[in-house]
């Protein structure tokens, strides 16, 4: 019992050295309690924390934060900046997708349903335009001018068309939304509508579509339609204010870049009139060089002369009606070397 009594005390005296040592490792020259210390933490119950010492966030900021979630708004002041060589301080760029009101959609689409089918042709032909026939084949369609071969005992009398190439393109739409554009907008509207309901399913072509307002290096883009939103989208577009379009244009100029064709143009509805001819030359310009192909389609017949400074010559078309619309797209398409490489 002697012998197990010495081994016990030794056992605590040990023990109590070793607690001595834990103790002595805190940081040095502090307080654990304060520094956070390196021993082990303790069990916590939760009913404890008072949550009344939690600051809330205001709800007109998590309002914002909600929206812009929602929106799926994205910052792209700095490359906007970077396009039109402007101070970054100044310019404020964003892109954010529209909300969905089927019933205007579908009353604004019913309204054009004639042009939908013409912009549809319209880019049939272009598409088909790289194509050859098969001759002296022995099924297909017949070939009147074989027909004499017959009697000789030869049945390769068909022919075959083939497509040798139908080229994917990405087209981007821009339409001018501000406040110079109020007396066309139900055009606007309209022409969204043609290209969306003529193209959104269309293979080959990955078409999207955007408004745009704001004002000089302020500009708010607002995806209306693309392949993932699958249909043409009118709710809560903002409209009016200045007329940003280089802005605009760099900005979708960085947006179109994401899209996977190597063929990329974009069309500008617009009345000409931006805050900044040089801003619209200078987003062309980037546009140009990152590959993008930029066209012009003027709203009314007075601003032709605009358009060729800022677009160049043969760049562009003015429509005064939407019934106008596919014959003007059909001829800038034909221009369109990206349709016929």
């Amino acid at each position: 019992d002697g012998a197990d009594d010495e081994a016990q005390d030794e056992e605590d005296e040990n023990g109590e050295a070793s607690n001595a040592s834990l103790s002595d490792q805190g940081e040095p020259g502090g307080d654990d309690s304060q520094q956070g210390g390196s021993g082990a933490g303790q069990v916590g119950n939760l009913d404890d924390f008072d949550d009344r010492q939690v600051e809330q966030v205001p709800a007109k900021l998590l309002e914002e934060v909600l929206d812009a979630i929602a929106h799926e708004v994205e910052d792209l002041s700095q490359s906007v900046a970077e396009a039109l060589a402007e101070d970054p301080r100044r310019v404020a760029a964003s892109a954010r997708k529209a909300d969905d009101d089927p019933e205007l959609a579908r009353k604004v689409t019913a309204e054009v349903m004639p042009q939908v089918q013409e912009i549809r042709r319209v880019f049939d032909r272009q598409q088909d335009i790289q194509s050859r026939y098969l001759k002296g084949l022995e099924k297909g369609k017949l070939d009147s001018r074989r027909l004499a071969r017959v009697g000789a005992g030869s049945l390769n009398v068909f022919q075959r068309k083939q497509v040798l190439e139908r080229p994917e393109v990405a087209l981007g739409l821009l339409l001018d939304v501000s406040g110079s554009m109020l007396g066309f907008m139900h055009v606007v509207e309209q022409t969204a509508a043609v290209f969306a309901e003529g193209l959104i399913r269309k293979p080959g072509v990955n078409f999207a579509a955007w408004t745009y307002t704001g004002g000089y290096t302020q500009v708010e883009l607002t995806r209306i339609c693309d392949r993932r939103l699958g249909k043409l989208c009118l709710g809560n577009v903002a409209k009016g204010g200045g007329t940003p379009s280089g802005a605009a244009i760099a900005g979708v100029k960085v947006l179109m870049e994401r899209m996977p064709e190597r063929r990329k143009v974009l069309i500008h509805f617009t009345d000409g009139q931006p805050d900044s001819a040089h801003h619209v030359t200078r987003g062309v310009q980037v546009c140009k060089e990152a590959g993008i192909r930029v066209y012009a389609i003027g709203a009314g017949s007075h601003m032709g002369g605009s358009l060729e400074s800022q677009y160049g010559s043969g760049n562009w078309e003015v429509i005064g009606t939407v019934a106008e619309l596919p014959q003007a797209v059909a001829r800038l398409v034909k221009r369109l070397e990206s349709f016929q490489r």
